[in-house]
C-alpha cells in the first residue's frame, strides 16, 4: 500500500468512525464473551413445577408465581382462568389435570376436567 492509499484509507475510516459516533465511553465495544453469553437481564426466578404447585386437596399458592408454572419438560405455562362475578378465578390445569378456585383447594381429576361434576358446578357458579 502506498502512503497516499494508506492516507486515503485512514481518512475514510476516520470519517466512518465519526459518522457512527466515534469510540466514546457510551458505545465502547463489549468483550466477545458478553456478546455470545445468553441474555440474563430478566432475573425473575423460574416458576415452580406445576406438579409441585398443584397437589390434590391443597390450596395452591400463586402469590409468588404470577399465574405461571413450569411443566416437567420445561415449558412455561401461563395458567388459564375464568374471572367469576365475585372476582375470584376458576383455574383449569392440564399438568396435573384438575381445577381450583382462588383461595380454595386444588381438585385433581382422573379424567377430563369437563367430566368432573365439581368443576361443572364451579363453572356454573362462575357465570
Amino acid at each position: 500500500m502506498t502512503p497516499r492509499t494508506l492516507t486515503a484509507a485512514l481518512a475514510a475510516l476516520t470519517a466512518i468512525t465519526a459518522a457512527c459516533g466515534g469510540n466514546t465511553p457510551h458505545n465502547t465495544p463489549t468483550a466477545p464473551t458478553q456478546l455470545t453469553a445468553p441474555h440474563t437481564a430478566n432475573t425473575q426466578p423460574t416458576p415452580p413445577l406445576c406438579v409441585e404447585l398443584f397437589i390434590d386437596g391443597e390450596i395452591p399458592n400463586l402469590d409468588q408465581t404470577g399465574d405461571l408454572c413450569t411443566r416437567q419438560r420445561g415449558d412455561l405455562v401461563n395458567l388459564p382462568y375464568l374471572t367469576c362475578p365475585d372476582t375470584t378465578r376458576l383455574y383449569t390445569i392440564d399438568e396435573p389435570v384438575g381445577w381450583f378456585i382462588t383461595g380454595k383447594p386444588f381438585h385433581a381429576t382422573p379424567t377430563e376436567i369437563s367430566r368432573d361434576p365439581g368443576y361443572g358446578a364451579a363453572y356454573q357458579a362462575c357465570q
